[in-house]
């Protein structure tokens, strides 16, 4: 059997072709308009956002950190929720920095941010109220400084973490502003590693008291 095209179904669509040509060059300025306007408000609100910078700082893996009472120890010293399994001091890093013994430091300092001494209230546009609103204010701010400028990531392989800090407009300030949470982190660990080790000399100069009250009596 000989199956020929059908010349009429042919010709149908090239009618149909150039009836969408023709109607889409009468409604060529429609489109046009459409497109520059989108267009328009595109670079428009590319001009309103603020443009976002980030900073990292590496932060290197302790070794031999790992001991059985580490995380009810640092609970207690700096008040954090901690998880109850045994982890490496390291694997706190970011616990730590984004504890209120940490934000708490950084909130009440002034920045340079811009060329102007600035509050981190002023950098990230939160209104620093006063009086009992104020506390208010600091969870608002310290919520937008976990959820917003501090990210963490640990390379698996080697342990080592990265501490990003991201903040508008100003790419120094990002970097300043990571700077002093690093240099916070380290203070805070100097402090518990010397109050562990004053805590395990008190307990062991108890001991030795203890035990020579009891020779004595014995």
């Amino acid at each position: 059997m000989n199956h020929d095209p059908d010349p009429r179904r042919g010709t149908e669509a090239n009618e149909l072709t150039w009836l969408l040509l023709r109607t889409v060059w009468r409604r060529a300025w429609i489109i046009g308009a459409v497109a520059l306007l989108v267009g328009a408000t595109a670079v428009g609100f590319s001009y309103l956002m603020q443009p976002q910078f980030t900073a990292t700082a590496t932060l290197l893996p302790q070794t031999g950190s790992s001991t059985s009472g580490l995380m009810a120890a640092i609970g207690t010293f700096a008040n954090l929720p901690l998880p109850g399994n045994e982890q490496n001091l390291e694997m706190l890093y970011p616990v730590i920095v984004r504890s209120n013994r940490i934000l708490d430091g950084v909130i009440e300092q002034r920045w340079r941010f811009r060329d102007d001494d600035q509050s981190l209230y002023d950098v990230f546009g939160i209104d620093p109220a006063v009086g009992a609103d104020s506390l208010d204010s600091a969870r608002r701010l310290k919520k937008h400084l976990r959820e917003r400028v501090l990210s963490f990531h640990q390379d698996k392989q080697v342990g080592v973490m990265e501490l990003s800090v991201t903040a508008p407009r100003d790419p120094r300030f990002a970097a300043i502003l990571a700077n002093a949470l690093t240099d916070s982190l380290g203070s805070f660990i100097v402090a518990f590693n010397r109050d562990k080790a004053t805590a395990k000399l008190l307990y062991v100069q108890r001991r030795i008291d203890e035990i020579t009250v009891e020779l004595q009596a014995a």
